[in-house]
């Protein structure tokens, strides 16, 4: 193992990744965690998509292609159901206190999270998430890394149409396509707990899930 590997390139990786997999379309799509100024709701608008991203730093903006509502997914209501969920690097840091205006710790608010996005989904409906994965860890109050514990049950709404991980090798620090072993057994860096990327490594899990047909909600 590279005592050098960070998280360089690790957004590069995640936004490509849904780009390159997520389809045109006219229906409604959720964007979870995702406040104003990141690319992916304006890019699903693009694409034809009607866009809801909920992030607790978001401010309400309603109507439009994107509209932007201020909430925790778990608690905020939301009335609409969904043909299309993005979930890209945001469920990892769900209940733990400290960062993104989380304020009270919740251990499960991850799985909690993904049961209530099964929920606003149309029966048969998709998701992308991509997740750091490895060893499983928590590193308060920055993110969790899932791996052969606690990834089934993130996942266990779902069906895997595809997956995709990646790592780094050979004590380089550039992310390659690796298999679903070598990255559920990375170890977790964690140098301080400081935010910076050059501080901590993980592998990542890149994700096209559908939703199991029992859990949707009704058209």
């Amino acid at each position: 193992m590279g005592d050098n590997y960070t998280l360089k390139d690790d957004r590069t990786i995640e936004y490509q990744w849904a780009y390159d997999n997520l389809p045109a379309g006219d229906g409604l799509l959720l964007c979870v965690g995702d406040p104003q100024g990141y690319p992916l709701p304006s890019y699903a608008a693009k694409l034809g998509w009607s866009v809801v991203a909920v992030d607790l730093n978001a401010q309400n903006v309603i109507g439009g292609k994107v509209e932007y509502r201020r909430g925790d997914i778990v608690t905020l209501p939301i009335q609409e159901h969904f043909d299309y969920v993005l979930n890209i690097s945001s469920v990892e840091h769900f209940g733990l206190a400290g960062r993104y205006n989380v304020v009270v710790a919740n251990a499960n608010a991850d799985l909690q999270a993904m049961m209530r996005v099964a929920q606003l989904m149309k029966p048969g409906a998709k998701m992308l998430l991509t997740i750091p994965v490895g060893i499983d860890a928590v590193v308060n109050p920055l993110h969790r890394v899932y791996g052969k514990e606690r990834l089934p049950a993130l996942l266990s709404k779902y069906d895997v149409i595809e997956e995709a991980y990646f790592g780094k090798q050979n004590s380089v620090d550039s992310y390659v396509q690796v298999s679903k072993a070598e990255a559920l057994a990375t170890p977790v860096i964690a140098r301080s707990l400081a935010e910076r990327a050059e501080e901590h490594y993980y592998a990542l899990g890149c994700f096209a899930l559908k939703l199991h047909l029992a859990q949707g909600a009704e058209p």
